[in-house]
């Protein structure tokens, strides 16, 4: 019984001390305008893949990286993003993840390729889904105002 004590006590300490160390680091990193940059030049070789997975996956980081930096304008991968976005050619995932990417950009040019693409595409899933960010980017404009 009393071994049993001891164990308890030393886990308990162990965590105690774990979520100490883990709460005093910062949740979110720093990045400089140099690491953006070079991150969106990777990104922007990454959206040029014939990979569908790879696409996809830059498209979901470039809107993962606008969410921890904000400030920073990602204007060199709007035409990019348009391009998969607009491109019947593309796998339905990857027309997706652009099309988030863009909406969460905050593009004038993306959100009017999302709009103009969802009265013009071929694939239903993809015109309900750009028709669902249509409208979600009226309703921001509409509340903003």
């Amino acid at each position: 019984m009393k071994a049993l004590r001891l164990i308890i006590v030393w886990v308990a300490t162990g965590l105690i001390l774990a979520s100490a160390a883990y709460a005093s680091t910062p949740s979110t990193p720093q990045f400089t305008i140099a690491k953006i940059n070079a991150i969106e030049d990777n990104l922007l070789l990454c959206l040029a893949s014939e990979y569908p997975g790879v696409r996809a996956s830059a498209a979901l980081t470039l809107r993962q990286l606008k969410a921890v930096a904000p400030d920073y304008s990602f204007n060199r991968s709007v035409i990019p993003l348009m391009k998969i976005v607009n491109g019947e050619q593309y796998d339905i995932q990857s027309r997706v993840a652009a099309a988030l990417a863009l909406h969460s950009l905050e593009s004038a040019r993306g959100d009017y390729a999302i709009r103009m693409t969802a009265q013009l595409t071929e694939a239903a899933r993809v015109k309900f889904i750009y028709e669902h960010l249509a409208f979600a980017r009226m309703m921001e404009t509409l509340a903003s105002r």
